[in-house]
């Protein structure tokens, strides 16, 4: 994307404080995720793509879980980008890049994954249909979103 003004924002920022607050969100949501992985992914795939990666945490995941050659996480902060970029293990990588923009780096890839990215975006439903033309034959579409959340908080 060209220019700062035309980069979509976080609700939240970000700022070291909005990584520290998407670490505590990754741990929340890291057993089910790991789950959901584990029980949709059979056999390791040559690339997979990790859709608003934020600080990298689930691209690790992605990468640890599913056992792919080449994981690269995507994310329209070039903050978290950086940050996640600082420590990326051996076949994990990192770009800027608008989810919504196709193509996507490196498609058609075997795996896309994203993870409470739908709830940002303005049309969810045809951001979906757009991410499975990236896929290669055989390739899988992975979206993991909260259902429903259960609170005593009003809010």
């Amino acid at each position: 994307m060209s220019g700062d003004a035309q980069r979509p924002r976080y609700t939240f920022g970000d700022t070291p404080l909005a990584a520290a607050r998407l670490h505590l969100v990754a741990r929340v949501f890291e057993s089910p995720s790991r789950s959901f992985l584990t029980e949709s992914v059979s056999g390791p795939p040559r690339v997979a793509l990790d859709l608003g990666c934020g600080p990298g945490v689930s691209t690790r995941l992605v990468a640890e879980v599913t056992g792919a050659e080449r994981v690269i996480g995507l994310d329209t902060s070039p903050a978290f980008v950086a940050l996640a970029t600082a420590d990326a293990p051996d076949g994990v990588e990192f770009a800027v890049h608008d989810a919504t923009q196709l193509p996507l780096p490196n498609a058609p890839v075997d795996l896309i994954y994203c993870r409470l990215l739908l709830a940002h975006l303005a049309d969810g439903p045809a951001t979906v249909a757009g991410l499975t033309t990236q896929l290669a034959v055989g390739g899988r579409l992975l979206v993991d979103e909260v259902e429903w959340i259960d609170t005593t908080h009003p809010v």
